[in-house]
């Protein structure tokens, strides 16, 4: 095939071999795989992903239905003695996924005789090219290797599981079900859980906030249990619910379980219904349904993160226990209005932010010792400063510490209000010792609370700690797979160690995942170091759209490249976008680049972000050695750790 090389072709090759020396293991998964193989979980994924567009699950699956196709042609078996023969232990799911593969069921294999009946859906689809791992028919109906698996989760609703499956549960939730697990020991490394975000049944469409609020505080109480490995999800990205998609979620999350539910609010009371899914089975383990005051809307959260530990065969501690029981408020109007806050807070935009501090402060007027309303009103002030939408940084800046002390006051082991104000210590008041005491208690205090890690991890580049940096935001990533943010941070990661394609993946993933400006910046610099000159034009489009004030130049800078190249392209930013001192560095221009690092460090904190990556950042390489560079280092109150890092080999490569 084209365009798998060699090496492509034997890692599929060797998984391939390893997937069907387990074909009967129905436990056979993503982990096994990879002890196996002798890789990690990430690269393995990476790299099908380079080569197949497939996930690693997706991969595994579509490996035994081939074997299943040969099966049933030349062995004579029944549908559901190759099913059980292919690592399948539901025949019913086995069909299910045959019938989607090939465009017919296995009922319909001609036995031997080499003959397939024709596709009964997606018969005027046209063949992909794909890289062949086991014979299959030459006429069977396969689909696309080149199908993006994101594809199969970010859509727009989010109902469809209860439209299809509702009935199924509430089935399930007043008959007594047999528990699949019952009899099996699940090991440490299998109790990896998501919560997906619970759909609304209330006809007020504005209600989904509560869902989403429900759904995520549950996730935050499993989050407080150190066994449990949970992966966070963040509530803007929508997914389909069809049960179908349930392993393929799963798989992109990296999880083992997958917690579903609804929520129905009328009057003062709420109704909640969760089931609790194994996804690399397809089966039902545990479901519930309450039907209680609004009040009790805390007891039903604890109850729901307690029964799910139990059902994942994990014994709470007695602080584990207690920090799932406690009650933040007892005011459940207080409790409401936070929930609106943080589903606008996530949004990140001015408007939405603002709507959501509006909820903040309404919620501690009814409830003055809400911790958790502090935090969040100290993270809207801080994300708008953040953003440069103060004219007053200062003042609002202290109203961000202020609040988040505030919390920390009425709740010392809020990990949530540490991370917040190690993150506000770190990027507006450059007080690195004591943003590293606060990010290291919110860790300590909660391992599983991604943001605390993508924080540390930022920080640590701060310091020029590559390493210890690196293994941050991969814990980060493992705990947040679709965060976009922590995509970008991992791309910068990648890219000031010069693997630039590893940097160009996240950046995409990110890009598939929120639309951020700064993405662009960041994919035309990798394009530059490449020279590829016509994928960086395109990019540099894309950043000049974002501004009235530059959208003016989108066909200007297109002729210059046609006439100049990568060069002329690269003087015309010089001489008219003004401000980049990362850029101006990148091109050669040092004295522009110092000139605009020194102007940014006059203005403080929240100028530049890209002050405190000085130390690690790839674009500024020939300043390290710069004595102005060194006093803008000092005056950061770096010196010590750039001195650290400038003793590493390579560090003063270009001086």
């Amino acid at each position: 095939m084209s365009g798998v090389t060699s090496s492509d072709q034997a890692f599929i090759n060797r998984l391939t071999e390893i997937i069907l020396t387990n074909l009967e293991n129905d436990h056979f998964d993503v982990d096994e795989l990879a002890h196996e193989a002798g890789m990690s979980r990430s690269y393995i994924l990476q790299r099908l992903t380079s080569t197949t567009s497939k996930s690693t699950t997706q991969f595994i699956r579509e490996v035994r239905l081939q074997q299943a196709m040969e099966m049933l042609r030349h062995e004579g078996k029944t549908a559901a003695e190759v099913a059980y023969s292919v690592g399948f232990s539901s025949p019913a799911y086995f069909n299910t996924c045959f019938h989607e593969f090939y465009g017919y069921p296995p009922g319909k294999v001609s036995k031997k005789s080499g003959k397939e009946p024709e596709a009964e859906f997606n018969a005027s689809a046209s063949e992909p090219q794909t890289i062949e791992t086991e014979p299959v028919p030459d006429n069977a109906k396969r689909p696309a290797w080149n199908i993006s698996g994101r594809q199969i989760f970010i859509y727009r609703g989010i109902g469809l599981l209860f439209v299809l499956g509702l009935a199924f549960i509430l089935y399930i939730t007043f008959y007594k079900n047999t528990n699949t697990l019952a009899n099996h020991s699940l090991k440490s490394k299998d109790k990896s859980i998501s919560v997906l975000p619970f759909i609304s049944l209330s006809k007020v469409e504005e209600n989904q906030y509560f869902a989403e609020g429900v759904a995520e505080n549950i996730l935050n109480n499993l989050i407080k249990i150190r066994e449990l490995r949970v992966v966070a999800i963040n509530p803007v990205i929508k997914f389909s619910q069809n049960p179908l998609d349930i392993p393929g979620i799963a798989s992109k999350l990296g999880v083992n379980f997958l917690l579903t539910g609804s929520v129905q609010r009328f009057g003062n009371r709420v109704l909640v219904i969760v089931q609790l899914i194994d996804a690399r089975h397809d089966q039902h383990i545990w479901s519930d349904k309450y039907d209680k005051q609004l009040a009790d809307i805390f007891l039903i959260q604890s109850d729901i993160a307690t029964q799910v530990a139990d059902q994942l065969q994990t014994v709470l501690s007695p602080n584990e226990k207690e920090q799932i029981e406690k009650i933040p408020t007892k005011n459940a109007e207080a409790y409401n209005l936070y929930l609106k806050g943080r589903y606008f807070l996530s949004r990140r935009t001015h408007d939405w932010i603002r709507k959501g501090m509006k909820y903040f402060e309404k919620a501690i007027q009814i409830d003055p010792d809400y911790a958790l309303a502090y935090a969040g009103l100290g993270d809207g002030y801080d994300f708008l400063a953040g953003q440069g939408l103060y004219t007053h940084k200062d003042e609002e800046l202290d109203k961000a510490k202020s609040y988040l002390q505030k919390a920390l006051k009425l709740d010392k082991n809020l990990a949530e209000a540490h991370a917040s104000l190690g993150r506000l210590l770190t990027f507006e008041e450059w007080n690195w010792e004591e943003a590293e005491k606060e990010l290291i208690l919110a860790i300590r205090l909660n391992p599983n609370y991604a943001p605390a890690h993508l924080y540390y991890s930022m920080l640590m580049d701060a310091f020029g700690d590559s390493e210890k940096g690196r293994e941050q935001i991969d814990l980060a990533l493992e705990l947040d797979p679709l965060s976009p943010i922590i995509h970008l941070i991992s791309a910068t990661f990648y890219y000031n160690e010069e693997k630039f394609d590893a940097s160009l993946m996240e950046c995409r993933e990110a890009e598939s995942l929120a639309n951020y400006d700064w993405i662009h910046s960041i994919i035309f610099t990798i394009y530059y170091r490449q020279g590829n000159g016509k994928e960086a034009l395109i990019e540099l489009q894309k950043i000049l759209l974002l501004d009235t004030l530059t959208a003016k130049y989108n066909n200007v800078v297109r002729d210059v490249y046609a006439s100049s190249g990568l060069n002329g392209l690269t003087k015309w930013i010089i001489e008219n976008i003004k401000g980049i001192p990362g850029w101006y560095a990148l091109f050669g221009y040092k004295e522009k680049a110092l000139a605009g690092l020194e102007e940014f460090l006059r203005k403080g904190p929240t100028t530049y972000g890209e002050l405190v990556r000085l130390i690690n950042h790839l674009d500024y390489e020939t300043l390290r050695s710069e004595p102005r560079f060194k006093a803008v280092i000092d005056k950061l109150g770096l010196t010590k750790y750039y001195l650290k890092r400038a003793k590493q080999p390579g560090y003063l490569k270009n001086q």
